[in-house]
């Protein structure tokens, strides 16, 4: 299994791999995760069995955006087949190394409260809670808003 940073994949298994995956998500749709891959401010990684020929054999997509130090974790996602395999751990571990890089000091997410894996993956990984938004998605659940300090 391989990485390639989001901007350098093949435009077509990108939008492919998105209309497919995006089935299953409850807030981004294919068209603004696309006009939001393409902003320059921008950052990701894909995570892939080789060699990579269709959105099939993605087995990880993490993105970002960026400002001038800090970024905002906008999605991280393993489809099920690939998880408990640490795909997301090394998605994390990539991209904290390269937003390190640009000078990237913290980095902020959100999380549903509903979405323990997700909680504890990340606080596993350095994120501390620091507050909550009651309501936050269209369901109504509060989001758990953590920060990670790369420092």
């Amino acid at each position: 299994m391989s990485f390639v940073k989001i901007q350098d994949l093949d435009r077509k298994i990108l939008i492919q791999s998105l209309e497919h995956y995006s089935r299953s998500w409850d807030f981004w749709n294919v068209d603004t995760l696309s006009k939001t891959l393409e902003q320059k401010n921008s950052a990701g990684f894909v995570h892939y069995t080789e060699p990579l020929m269709s959105h099939k054999q993605i087995s990880g997509l993490i993105f970002f955006s960026t400002s001038i130090d800090f970024a905002d974790l906008l999605y991280l996602f393993v489809p099920k087949k690939f998880r408990r395999r640490g795909i997301a751990q090394q998605m994390l571990a990539k991209s904290f190394a390269s937003l390190n890089r640009q000078g990237i000091e913290r980095v902020f997410l959100e999380v549903k409260v509903s979405n323990l894996a997700a909680r504890e993956l990340y606080l596993s990984n350095g994120f501390e809670i620091i507050d909550r938004r009651s309501r936050y998605y269209k369901n109504g659940e509060t989001a758990i808003i953590m920060e990670k300090n790369l420092g």
